[in-house]
């Protein structure tokens, strides 16, 4: 489950999961489509939450689907930049000509910043049973 349920927050976790072999199951407010390589990946999102378990099950069950989430390895590949690639790639877009005279002014930067409805809701905790009435603890 991700920290925040912004359109473009998606968790470094996500990206652990694909450097190993993992299909992962995501669960954000991200559109997973603009990050990821199709078909790689689990929206839990689309699902409820028995039919999340009976496709993880149908995974584990059938090596020859969880195979088909790894497709894109043959098109592909995933580095995790270094620090040093994202500051020069900020400084290359700064000096390039299309940047350079593009220019945009905003009345109201916080309702730029942090529209509403950017952050969606997270409708799925509304299925889990949060109390603690399963926790029963007695002394030994």
């Amino acid at each position: 489950m991700e920290n925040s349920f912004d359109e473009d927050y998606v968790t470094e976790k996500l990206l652990t999961a694909l450097q190993h072999n993992m299909v992962p199951i995501v669960y954000g407010g991200a559109d997973y489509t603009r990050f990821l390589p199709p078909g790689s990946y689990i929206d839990a999102r689309k699902h409820n939450i028995t039919e999340l378990a009976a496709k993880i099950d149908k995974l584990i069950q059938s090596p020859k689907d969880y195979s088909q989430y790894f497709w894109w390895k043959d098109y592909y590949s995933y580095h995790d930049p270094k620090e040093v690639e994202n500051v020069c790639a900020m400084c290359e877009a700064l000096h390039s000509n299309d940047m350079r005279y593009t220019f945009r002014s905003y009345h109201n930067f916080r309702d730029w910043w942090n529209p509403k409805g950017r952050c969606t809701k997270n409708e799925m905790m509304n299925e889990f049973d949060f109390s603690t009435n399963w926790a029963k603890f007695t002394k030994l």
